[in-house]
This record gives C-alpha cells, sequence and structure tokens, in this order.
C-alpha cells in the first residue's frame, strides 16, 4: 500500500495512457511494456496499468492537450473525468479523490 492508501483506506489504480513514446513518436504495445517495465522498477506507489494510444485519442477525448508534461486526469469509478493537471506528483489529483469521496 501507499501513503495515501494507509492515509484514506483507498487504493487508487493507475492507468497510464501514452499518446506518445520518449522520443514524440507514436507508441506501440512494446513502448507500453517498456514503460510499465520502467515504472515497476522505480517502485511504484499503486497498481499500475499501462497502455499505448497509437491512434492519440486520449488528446481529444480529454481536457489535457499535450503541451505540459506529464498530463494526468482523474476519473470516477464509471470514467467521467473529474479533474486534469500537468506536472510531476498526485497530491493535486488526491486532493480531488478527497474531494469526490469525502476521504480525508
Amino acid at each position: 500500500m501507499n501513503a495515501y492508501a494507509d492515509e484514506t483506506g483507498l487504493e487508487i489504480p493507475f492507468l497510464v495512457g501514452l499518446y506518445q513514446d520518449s522520443l514524440g513518436n507514436v507508441p506501440d504495445a512494446e513502448t507500453a511494456l517498456d514503460y510499465a517495465d520502467y515504472i515497476d522498477a522505480l517502485g511504484p506507489e499503486a497498481p499500475l496499468f499501462v497502455s499505448a494510444d497509437p491512434d492519440q485519442r486520449l488528446l481529444s477525448v480529454t481536457p489535457y492537450d499535450g503541451t505540459g508534461m506529464p498530463g494526468k486526469c482523474l476519473l470516477s469509478p464509471e470514467l467521467e473525468i473529474l479533474h486534469c493537471m500537468t506536472g510531476h506528483g498526485f497530491e493535486e489529483l488526491y486532493d480531488g479523490v478527497r474531494e469526490q469521496t469525502g476521504a480525508r
């Protein structure tokens, strides 16, 4: 469990959708597997799923426009977009979960 889960009792799974690789190229399944291995080696703080988005649909269906890196969106269990942000860290998204669930 991570510190957020310890604090709230909520285990938050992360889904990473890659719309490009590290060189700005269109990603494929191997890109997703490589990135999952990279993240896993860092010691992930939450369950993590990685998927490639070779058609780059994420940019057209989320408020994230691809200019700031990394882009992150908080989704409800019904996959409704609750909040998006750019930058490192997750505290802003955790605040969104707290607000939506009443968890403190």
